[in-house]
């Protein structure tokens, strides 16, 4: 049966228990997340991290030496926070540049351009370049 299921035997069993202990809600999809993470940072060395990030304004690789800590991990604590991409902070203050409307659209901008300006009647194409009307055009001004 597994076979034509397309799963190991293995599966097949490991869903079979879970719906004898928990039932139909034991079959949802379940988080691969783990509940824990006992190897995290800790918060002190998180705000040292942005701090150093904050005062410095430097990548990871350049606050690897000065922190202590791999170019990895301050990488995982900036992107945590948000703080992973200098060109989102603004120079001087360190601030996220973010732009806030008043509602939607507020910050749209439409450049329109007049491409030609075809008199009433019709341009050349409708009246010929010496001004005589071509036929088709007589003929539906006439209608």
């Amino acid at each position: 049966m597994p076979e034509q299921l397309g799963i190991s035997r293995a599966t097949a069993y490991k869903w079979v228990r879970r719906f004898r202990t928990d039932g139909l809600p034991g079959l949802e999809d379940r988080s691969s997340r783990p509940h824990r993470s006992p190897r995290r940072s800790s918060d002190e060395v998180t705000a040292a991290i942005i701090g150093a990030r904050a005062r410095r304004r430097y990548g990871p690789a350049r606050l690897a030496p000065l922190t202590g800590y791999p170019r990895s991990t301050i990488y995982g604590i900036l992107r945590r926070a948000g703080l992973n991409r200098l060109r989102d902070t603004d120079r001087v203050s360190g601030a996220p540049v973010r732009y806030v409307a008043c509602h939607p659209g507020a910050i749209v901008h439409q450049d329109h351009k007049e491409l030609a300006r075809v008199p009433d009647g019709g341009g050349w194409r409708a009246n010929g370049r010496d001004g005589r009307t071509h036929s088709y055009v007589a003929i539906a001004r006439s209608r």
